[in-house]
């Protein structure tokens, strides 16, 4: 009898002992406060905020900020929530705070002025302008479960003056999305020939001299020379300065014979030429009159330039070739 007493009470305490460890083993962690999250959508849900938050951690306990904007939970918020679902939870200290931000997709400047090219192009306006919008920092935050994609609603050109104004709605599927107002200038451009480099005055310009800049319609005036090609084979009547437009005025034959470079003479008569060697004291193109100077006799002549570093004499000059002539 004795025996089966304690064999019973063994039972016993063994249950309650393994009743003990399941309960041990089934409780379930103390819930974890989670300082900075993300959250989708437009709700914050009870298991963003704590890990562990159990068979509510789908229940939605606030509105989620605006998307790209952060929302701050602070220690008294929290206490009281997790005490309405029954967590074991406190704040320990009044520092004990949640941020809360929503996820976005950004929608940049540069996105939106493609877009409102896309619809100038489309109205006919082609794409040689330049746009300059006056919100110089757009961004839109779209949120991230929704395409960054953009509808012009209106759009409004004032071609004398120049300017422009729109209204975009993002995302573009979205009837009820944001409405965004966007204003700025829309500028005619041209393309226009300028100097690749420094050229110097008098120095043949070549096609590789030349490159091709946008400019402002409205600022090209009647003397800015508007074809590349005619440019070719003309030189600076002084020095011009790379990326500048070129005036017409600027412009003449290139210099052939340089000031205090030597030349050679020549003069023909009679089926008979003669040539001798003089000096430039005058910078001159093709078909000017320079005055040159006779190494040999040291007279001073005039003649016509003909080529590079070569001038022509006329019978005036004849006698100035006297010594250190050929034929």
């Amino acid at each position: 009898m004795i025996r089966r007493a304690r064999h019973f009470i063994l039972a016993i305490i063994l249950t309650l002992a393994t009743w003990g460890f399941a309960a041990e083993v089934s409780a379930e962690p103390a819930p974890v406060l989670r300082k900075n999250i993300t959250v989708q959508g437009e709700a914050v849900r009870l298991g963003d905020i704590f890990d562990g938050a159990g068979v509510d951690a789908d229940a939605i306990v606030a509105y989620a900020p605006a998307p790209g904007r952060r929302a701050i939970f602070d220690a008294n918020w929290l206490t009281r929530t997790a005490a309405e679902y029954g967590l074991p939870w406190k704040a320990a200290s009044r520092l004990d705070r949640v941020a809360v931000e929503r996820a976005s997709t950004i929608v940049a400047q540069t996105e939106i002025e493609a877009a409102l090219r896309d619809e100038l192009a489309r109205r006919g306006y082609g794409r040689e302008y330049e746009l300059i919008l006056n919100n110089t920092a757009l961004r839109i935050h779209v949120p991230v479960e929704q395409a960054a994609t953009i509808a012009i609603e209106s759009l409004a050109i004032q071609q004398r003056g120049e300017r422009l104004t729109a209204v975009l709605r993002i995302p573009a599927d979205d009837p009820a999305a944001r409405r965004v107002n966007v204003s700025g200038r829309f500028f005619a451009v041209v393309g226009i020939p300028v100097a690749a480099r420094l050229l110097p005055r008098g120095e043949r310009i070549a096609a590789q001299d030349i490159t091709v800049k946008q400019v402002r319609a409205s600022t090209i005036q009647g003397d800015i020379v508007t074809d590349p090609a005619a440019l070719i084979g003309l030189a600076p009547r002084r020095a011009l300065s790379a990326g500048m437009p070129i005036l017409a005025t600027e412009l003449g034959q290139p210099i052939l014979v340089r000031r205090g470079r030597p030349v050679t003479m020549t003069f023909t008569r009679n089926n008979m030429t003669l040539t001798a060697t003089g000096r430039a004291l005058d910078d001159g193109s093709l078909g000017d009159l320079v005055q040159v100077r006779n190494t040999k006799t040291l007279r001073t002549i005039d003649a016509t330039v003909t080529g590079a570093d070569r001038v022509v004499v006329g019978n005036r000059g004849q006698l100035a070739l006297n010594t250190g002539i050929s034929r």
